[in-house]
């Protein structure tokens, strides 16, 4: 379900909903920490706290989505690529 959130982060960033941030990066965050992907789990960490901090949004939020997005398409491409190994 992580593409699912991938897109709620951007919808949350869209509507500047830093509730909706937080809580879907946080979900990404545990997930990312169970598959031991740590560069995803740092960045959802990153947006979970821009979400929790009760400012207005940063300007970089939808930048800061797209490197989670790079960093998680990275990680499933290492973990497939390692179940293929023999």
């Amino acid at each position: 379900d992580t593409p699912e959130r991938l897109e709620a982060l951007e919808a949350a960033c869209a509507q500047n909903d830093g509730t909706a941030l937080a809580e879907t990066a946080h979900a990404i965050k545990g997930a990312a920490g169970t598959m031991g992907a740590s560069r995803v789990r740092a960045l959802a960490s990153a947006l979970e706290a821009a979400g929790r901090s009760g400012s207005p949004l940063p300007e970089a939020l939808p930048g800061q989505i797209q490197g989670l997005k790079d960093a998680y398409r990275e990680a499933v491409a290492a973990l497939e690529q390692y179940l293929l190994e023999p």
